[in-house]
């Protein structure tokens, strides 16, 4: 069985360290490519993490436009 660090503050997604990036991505179930462009358009908060990487790929996330 595996032990993983928990964050110690789980409504804030932070990257500072490996393992941290490990455990969002895994907690995620994303790439690491995906967690950083999710937090990119939605910043650090979890709960916005997820909804933005739950939407329909077909629609534009807020503030995205499709031409």
């Amino acid at each position: 069985m595996h032990h993983y660090r928990v964050p110690d503050d789980p409504t804030v997604i932070l990257l500072k360290e490996p393992w941290q990036l490990e455990y969002w991505c895994r907690k995620m179930g994303v790439t690491e490519t995906d967690l950083r462009v999710a937090m990119r358009a939605v910043g650090e908060n979890p709960v916005e993490v997820r909804r933005y990487l739950d939407r329909p790929i077909s629609q534009p996330h807020r503030g995205e436009r499709w031409e």
